[in-house]
């Protein structure tokens, strides 16, 4: 996580700053995924596993809801759950939910396993869109 980082390149994935963070010795996450904050948030299983964004626990305007499988919360919208549903779900405390990823309606990859969305783009792409800017 020390080594160098273009900043023209490096973007925190769940909230989009390009710093790692508000401290000198904030560092980058995840391979330099996201930022010390969302990295910390992560970390502590405070992201929607479908689109792995994080929430804080002070976020009231987020719709979510929590699986019953994995224990996880997710994004009203991630879960595909309408409005309706999501407001007979508030006021059914005993009903049962699961999230796609427990359900099998979503490829199961672990919280280590890369997808596109943890990815640095490669170094040969990045000079090839630097060379692209200067023709």
């Amino acid at each position: 996580d020390d080594g160098w980082k273009c900043a023209g390149c490096v973007r925190c994935v769940s909230c989009g700053t390009r710093t790692a963070g508000k401290r000198e010795t904030d560092r980058w996450k995840r391979d330099c995924t996201l930022c010390h904050a969302c990295g910390t948030l992560f970390e502590q299983k405070k992201y929607c596993p479908v689109c792995k964004g994080v929430y804080h626990d002070s976020e009231s305007d987020g719709k979510m809801a929590c699986c019953d499988g994995c224990s996880m919360w997710v994004h009203a919208s991630c879960g595909n759950i309408d409005s309706a549903t999501y407001e007979r779900m508030s006021n059914d405390r005993g009903g049962t939910w699961e999230c796609p990823k427990c359900t099998g309606d979503l490829e199961d990859l672990s919280d280590n396993e890369e997808d596109e969305r943890w990815q640095l783009p490669s170094s040969s792409s990045v000079i090839k869109a630097q060379e692209s800017l200067e023709a």
